[in-house]
């Protein structure tokens, strides 16, 4: 008896085929389990044929249009760069109103003593993988907005009008983001190209904070939930400054392989403003203080 564990039987169902097709027999799904975090999507592991495990997650369609596929892109994209763990895209599909994606399960270890050493030096190491344009050849998502990636020649252009721009707007007419503080920002712009040094486009996981890493089997990190496209460099790290989570040897390691430019963490606040307007737009004004205190300091 399967332990459906609130996984929709249509869902399940299609699963178990695809996997059966993928397989070469026809085999069932033995179990299910419910799995915790996340606040966007729906979350368990399966166990097919008593001993391959799977990842699955899904949500209603129509709420994140092809939210999957371009999640399952942006782990192929990084997992062909070969330099941190990714988890294998099994594949993704549609039942009734409901879209799905299956990865390969991480089981969770026991943290190795070169993990973040070794972290900072696969995150170099993504980094090194560039672009001639900033953006990317689609939109994606970041966490459940809509994340806008129209290609630009330079980063100052693509961070104000694919980033900041379109969640101020978003913010402002939620009533969310006071108009002088937008005021605040449209200055910040016109300052941002003497601010942030130029570099080429380096490719971004994008929303890297500590719940997107994954201590594996072995130990290592691995990477999931990316909302990749090329930017510039200096915000994945920031990211990684914002809510915590990673060691002084993760950034010693990806400095000796990859140095940033001299006063990078002076520029943390202002790459930060991405991933605030984010939160400002998902959870409130809560996170209108931190948006103000950095927009005050570019008066």
């Amino acid at each position: 008896m399967k332990d459906k564990a609130g996984l929709p039987d249509i869902i399940l169902n299609e699963v178990e085929r695809e996997l059966s097709n993928k397989f070469g027999e026809s085999h069932t799904i033995d179990s299910v389990e419910a799995l915790s975090g996340g606040s966007i999507n729906s979350s368990y592991e399966l166990v097919f044929q008593n001993e391959k495990r799977f990842f699955i997650k899904y949500n209603v369609d129509a709420l994140y249009p092809e939210m999957f596929e371009k999640e399952a892109n942006g782990l192929n994209l990084l997992r062909e760069t070969a330099t941190i763990r990714i988890p294998e895209v099994i594949f993704t599909g549609k039942a009734a109103q409901f879209s799905y994606l299956v990865l390969q399960m991480v089981k969770p270890g026991s943290i190795s003593k070169t993990f973040f050493k070794d972290l900072g030096i696969g995150l170099a190491q993504m980094h090194n993988n560039s672009s001639k344009l900033f953006g990317l050849n689609h939109n994606n998502y970041i966490g459940s907005i809509s994340q806008l990636n129209t290609q630009k020649n330079n980063f100052s252009d693509f961070f104000i009008e694919m980033r900041l721009e379109p969640l101020a707007q978003k913010a402002i007419k939620a009533g969310l983001l006071p108009g002088k503080i937008h005021e605040g920002l449209e200055i910040l712009y016109s300052k941002l190209d003497n601010l942030i040094p130029r570099e080429s486009p380096a490719l971004l996981h994008g929303d890297l904070w500590s719940g997107n890493r994954l201590i594996g089997p072995d130990g290592n990190a691995w990477l999931i939930d990316p909302a990749i496209y090329y930017g510039h460099r200096e915000t994945d790290l920031s990211m990684t400054l914002l809510f915590h989570g990673f060691d002084a040897d993760f950034y010693r390691s990806y400095n000796e392989h990859f140095p940033l430019e001299l006063g990078w963490k002076e520029r943390v606040e202002i790459h930060n403003l991405y991933p605030l307007l984010v939160h400002l737009n998902l959870f409130g004004t809560n996170y209108l203080p931190q948006i103000m205190q950095v927009v005050g300091k570019y008066l």
